[in-house]
């Protein structure tokens, strides 16, 4: 029924057998339903503003992280971004934070969660302690999240709850391995536990998948992170793109968790400037056959693979295809003291022609005089 009808409107009482009609839209589809939707004149142009998203969606680029993880065995978690100061604040501070730069929050509710994150790592290693609690150690779990710290220290004479003078949120993506590397097999060779290099795997997989190259590594010990006994940073000068490490022994033990933790913190808005600066390129196979020489070089253990990786790529980046360690061995009377030996294996190959054995011996050359020279290399024979 119709009741106060007015030339610009009416109140429309609704029978009791339409219990769908609830609201101005249902009203206008029951008109429409009794005029016919073919009686309706149809505009002949139709008009409407465009949207500029950002490219990459960081929507997309996240759902396809996740989707990798998903595949590869991951679980998704969803932590709170409440967390404790006292795990950052006080004596018993396990990853110190000056007060300052803590984000508080008044929270009569919970006074244990009275601050935003500082950090992924403390959400993450609470899941691992609960499904621990609960007899499932073995865990490959992966978050989306922000962080939040104070952009500035506040006042002088300011309390910790004191108004701040900015703010750093940062959106991150953390990953944690922990427990068995596959459940158990009668296999006799199969990998007992996850390791540094299970997570490794993972981060490189990803970046890869994500079609992110072209990064800097810098080996972290431990005076150099309060989060990790060691890592590994992945970064573009001072862009860091992610770290990612086994978590140090205190930091479990006040979160009473017994497994090792290897833990990867990804910079998630430097990992989407990076793949929207990607351009993915397409190039047919060589026609030209790709050459393979070994190396063993004599350098000091302090020295990583990654510096040999990165001084040949430098030295000869037009030829040079793949760089691969596949032996290390250590013995302080054959190579003295502080002395490893490291293999290492060059892939040469010529988009255009079909390298010279001269031209090969040349880059050899080169690249043994890079080695002698930068890191002190010497070359076994």
């Amino acid at each position: 029924g119709i009741e106060a009808e007015t030339e610009t409107g009416f109140t429309a009482i609704v029978p009791t057998n339409k219990p769908d009609v609830t609201r101005e839209a249902d009203v206008v589809e029951e008109i429409l339903r009794v005029h016919g939707l073919d009686n309706v004149p149809v505009p002949s142009q139709i008009r409407s503003s465009m949207e500029i998203t950002q490219r990459p969606s960081p929507e997309s680029v996240r759902n396809l992280a996740a989707e990798f993880l998903a595949a590869n065995g991951f679980n998704e978690c969803m932590g709170m971004s409440l967390s404790n100061s006292a795990y950052h604040t006080g004596e018993g501070a396990v990853l110190p934070v000056a007060k300052e730069r803590l984000v508080y929050i008044h929270n009569s509710a919970n006074q244990g969660l009275d601050c935003l994150r500082p950090s992924m790592l403390f959400s993450g290693l609470e899941a691992v302690q609960r499904n621990q609690n609960r007899q499932n150690p073995d865990l490959r779990l992966f978050e989306f999240g922000k962080t939040y710290l104070r952009a500035q220290a506040a006042p002088e004479g300011a309390t910790g709850n004191a108004a701040p003078t900015g703010f750093q949120e940062s959106a991150r993506l953390a990953i944690l391995v922990t427990g068995a590397h596959s459940p158990e097999s009668w296999h006799p060779d199969a990998k007992k536990t996850v390791d540094f290099y299970t997570l490794k795997a993972v981060v490189q997989n990803l970046l890869t998948r994500l079609g992110v190259s072209g990064y800097q590594e810098t080996v972290l010990g431990t005076e150099e992170s309060e989060e990790f006994q060691y890592a590994l940073k992945y970064h573009r000068g001072p862009q860091e793109i992610v770290t990612f490490g086994a978590i140090r022994p205190a930091i479990l033990k006040k979160m009473d968790v017994k497994n090792t933790v290897f833990f990867a913190d990804f910079n998630f808005g430097i990992v989407l400037k990076a793949v929207s600066n990607n351009k993915i390129q397409f190039a047919e196979l060589n026609r030209f056959p790709s050459v393979r020489r070994d190396l063993a070089l004599v350098i000091d253990s302090s020295v990583s693979f990654g510096d040999i990786r990165q001084l040949a790529n430098k030295t000869a980046k037009k030829m040079l295809s793949e760089v691969n360690l596949f032996d290390v061995f250590e013995d302080e009377q054959k190579l003295g003291a502080g002395k490893k030996s490291c293999a290492v294996s060059f892939v040469f190959e010529d988009p255009e022609k079909t390298l010279q054995e001269k031209e090969i011996d040349h880059l050899m050359q080169q690249l043994q005089q890079a080695f002698e020279n930068k890191l002190k290399a010497t070359i076994r024979k």
